[in-house]
């Protein structure tokens, strides 16, 4: 194993109790992943840093997922002691799905914002298509409540799946501020104290024009804000008091789990290629993603410290840190370059905080 290999196996040994064999296992799975960029058990088995045939390697894998037990919890907490969590957690909740064969695999995962990156932390695979229900997202954002030792949470950010009368009383009564998409046919209390739907307040806007208004939303007396977009759609926030006019910088935190889903699948590491449908498997292989996932920004944020990445001129950066550290991580596989050399430098302390010693003559600690 590599240096680097072995902070992550011994960052794995200190959440997970098992055989160190499987340890090993694991930690090479996480790597391979990134290595191949694919999630599939026998593009992972070619990639495996072993002596043993790849048949061998293959009916290992197959054993890990079929008998080995990861906690989601200990998956958690192993996420956040790579990625810590900032002072005020924005929450980001939504849905990745897709078909194998018959089957429709759908994920709902909950992820916390992190310089720009939506990190994923909890998951439910879900026994449907489409989308979910108000009692599986409050099950889920218990889980994270929990999860999250009760921190309070500065703001959840959904989309226009994730409305409804239950889910905003649930949010309000648990005092968890969110910022969330609403329909444009979403009803409210006109002035004249009839209902109508949101669109007829909002059809003297221009495009680039916003507007703000206190009004009810199921019985729930919310501020809304109004966005005319280019393409002549309303984007409509519906928000507790807190965030007043911010909602509309908030919100654009959001697009950052469809990155993440973007990473995990074309972008990343093609998870929707697995041939695995077993829904304990399936969770299992999510974990590892989200694993090789938090491992790749920790890399990106390292490296972006010793040689920052490039900002375009409209101000937004050349890379998004998962990125830059996912191809760092496959440079260090294929290549021998600078990055081998930085990535040589990773430990982990007993405190497990990463550090960088004397690195290109810069010394980094985490």
């Amino acid at each position: 194993m590599t240096k680097t290999q072995q902070a992550l196996s011994r960052l794995l040994c200190n959440h997970f109790k098992m055989h160190r064999a499987r340890v090993d296992s694991l930690t090479q799975m996480i790597f391979c992943i990134i290595k191949v960029s694919s999630v599939q058990l026998t593009a992972l088995s070619r990639g495996f840093d072993s002596s043993a045939q790849v048949g061998s390697t293959l009916r290992r894998l197959q054993r890990f997922f079929q008998f080995q037990e990861l906690k989601l919890e200990n998956v958690a907490k192993l996420i956040f002691a790579l990625i810590p969590l900032p002072a005020q957690i924005i929450l980001t909740l939504d849905r990745t799905n897709w078909k194998f064969g018959a089957k429709d695999i759908n994920f709902l995962t909950m992820a916390f914002v992190y310089k720009g990156v939506s990190i994923p932390f909890l998951w439910q695979l879900l026994d449907h298509k489409g989308n979910s229900n108000t009692s599986q997202r409050i099950s889920l954002l218990e889980k994270g409540l929990k999860i999250l030792c009760n921190r309070p949470i500065y703001c959840l950010l959904a989309d226009r799946e994730f409305i409804g009368q239950a889910w905003f009383s649930w949010l309000i009564n648990a005092h968890i501020p969110f910022c969330i998409r609403l329909k444009e046919t979403t009803s409210v209390r006109h002035k004249n104290g009839g209902k109508v739907p949101i669109k007829n307040l909002c059809r003297a806007l221009k495009v680039g024009e916003t507007l703000t208004l206190q009004n009810s939303v199921w019985s729930h007396k919310v501020s809304l804000t109004c966005l005319r977009l280019t393409t002549g759609e309303l984007l409509i926030l519906a928000s507790p008091f807190t965030f007043k006019d911010q909602m509309l910088t908030i919100y654009v935190k959001r697009w950052t789990i469809e990155c993440l889903f973007k990473s995990l699948k074309s972008q990343g590491f093609n998870l929707e290629v697995t041939h695995l449908k077993h829904c304990e498997r399936l969770s299992k292989l999510f974990a590892l993603c989200a694993i090789a996932f938090a491992w790749s920004v920790k890399i990106g944020e390292i490296k972006n410290t010793l040689i920052p990445i490039k900002i375009k001129n409209h101000g937004r950066p050349l890379y998004s840190l998962f990125t830059y550290g996912f191809h760092a991580l496959q440079a260090f596989f294929f290549k021998d370059n600078p990055t081998k050399k930085l990535l040589n430098f990773l430990d982990f302390s007993t405190q497990n905080s990463l550090r960088i010693f004397n690195c290109q003559g810069v010394t980094v600690v985490y």
